[in-house]
């Protein structure tokens, strides 16, 4: 329930700011690379551009005794710390002025251990999608821009010391809100995906909502909170797969982007998120250093 107003403060926050807030300010900030080529808004016609990021994520996870409701049976969640290390690479290209195409390829490895016999778990995954932007409005003094987002994600998962593969496609669709109001920008998602990998990747809604601050026009200081998906990389017959989405349900993220030139930009994306009391807890912290250029 909370999170249900969380989210309907801020698309009213959006929908009711006043005219005053729309004036030169954000004009001017809408023009600023920072803000035009991030979140719902689509490319120019005939641009490209390239985002690669380098990520490092730890989990560290020491969950006990679980009875299941259903049965009645007693079962264990395995203790483990896990480490991956991940590239993502995307191409963005401009269509039309109002529409834009994004494939993007992923890449990770990782490294989880078992605390409780000392069993390793080595795995990676290459993950290509293919995507559409669509700006539906552009926006006004009261009403958000408008963007719809749809998706097909392919998630390929190889075990270590296997020859077992795993594929199945994942759509999504998504509406992205976008208010500037002066040297502030609001950013809302609401989504559906369907999955079809893991357990705990259940079909369902998502949402993120983010508040970015430009102190300056060559810097960004941003902060979310959401539903992030993402896909398992680790052997689920030990249940770590099924753990690591269970840990990404909800993220919480500090971003900062600064603007280079008005074609390159560089972003830093952190969180560390601790969660659980005595002997069961679990705790995740990842960290994202990224580059943005504009090629054409």
């Amino acid at each position: 329930m909370n999170r249900i107003r969380h989210i309907a403060f801020l698309v009213g926050a959006m929908i009711m700011v006043p005219v005053a807030s729309a004036q030169n300010d954000s004009t001017s900030l809408n023009d600023n690379p920072l803000v035009a080529t991030t979140g719902p808004n689509v490319l120019p016609a005939g641009k490209i551009q390239l985002n690669s990021a380098v990520g490092w994520d730890y989990r560290d996870f020491d969950n006990e005794l679980h009875l299941d409701d259903a049965t009645g049976d007693e079962w264990w969640l395995h203790r483990f710390t896990s480490h991956l290390t991940s590239l993502n690479t995307n191409l963005r290209f401009g269509v039309g002025g109002k529409s834009e195409i994004v494939t993007t390829i992923e890449g990770g490895f990782c490294l989880s251990k078992r605390k409780d016999n000392g069993d390793v778990e080595r795995s990676y995954m290459f993950v290509p999608s293919v995507g559409v932007k669509v700006n539906l409005y552009d926006g006004s003094a009261h009403l958000p821009q408008v963007t719809f987002r749809t998706d097909v994600t392919v998630p390929m998962m190889r075990l270590w010391n296997s020859n077992d593969n795993k594929i199945a496609p994942e759509p999504s669709v998504e509406l992205m809100l976008r208010k500037v109001l002066r040297r502030v920008v609001v950013d809302i998602s609401l989504g559906y995906g369907w999955h079809g990998y893991s357990t705990l990747s259940d079909d369902g809604f998502r949402y993120t909502t983010a508040v970015t601050w430009l102190p300056t026009d060559r810097l960004a200081l941003g902060v979310s909170y959401g539903r992030k998906v993402v896909h398992a990389l680790a052997n689920p017959d030990f249940h770590i797969a099924n753990l690591i989405y269970a840990s990404n349900m909800h993220h919480y993220n500090l971003t900062a982007m600064y603007r280079l030139t008005d074609d390159l930009q560089l972003s830093l994306e952190g969180s560390i998120v601790g969660a659980g009391t005595g002997s069961a807890y679990s705790m995740s912290s990842n960290l994202m250093l990224g580059v943005h250029w504009m090629i054409r």
